[in-house]
């Protein structure tokens, strides 16, 4: 998604300036217990923070080749259960929540390449040790700018 340029004071209507949005807290979830420890860590960041809070959870499907008996279902009805999940998922923060800005993506791939994408707009990442059942938060590097000549 499409960055705004980073004006020292951005215009909008007329000569008014307009508020940029902070940049985001990102959560990796994908359902397990340690997801949602995370998640809440980083409601709670969000909201201290005043920054919207985007929840991210990978869709990859593996393929096991081995038969099996019953029936297969087909991908498109995964995908679209994983995002009403997602899609209630963050309704529910943002009845908890109310001045919270939630936002919910699911990204193909693994998760590792969703957060790495996800990450260079961020404010901080949150994302779920499954064995500490932990959450861990990280701040992402940002590359330096290069000064206008």
């Amino acid at each position: 998604m499409p960055r705004p340029a980073t004006n020292s004071e951005p215009q909008g209507q007329g000569d008014r300036p307009c508020r940029q949005s902070p940049p985001p807290i990102i959560v990796g979830y994908d359902g397990s217990p340690a997801s949602h420890d995370a998640l809440h860590w980083a409601t709670v960041a969000a909201v201290r923070a005043t920054a919207p809070l985007r929840i991210v959870e990978a869709f990859e499907l593996v393929v096991y080749s081995r038969p099996s008996p019953g029936r297969v279902v087909p991908l498109q009805a995964l995908h679209t259960a994983r995002e009403r999940g997602l899609s209630a998922l963050a309704e529910g923060i943002r009845l908890q929540r109310p001045g919270l800005t939630v936002e919910s993506v699911l990204a193909g791939g693994s998760a590792a390449e969703a957060l790495l994408a996800e990450a260079e707009h961020a404010r901080l990442v949150v994302n779920s040790r499954l064995q500490s059942g932990s959450a861990h938060p990280f701040t992402p590097a940002r590359r330096p700018r290069r000064r206008a000549s």
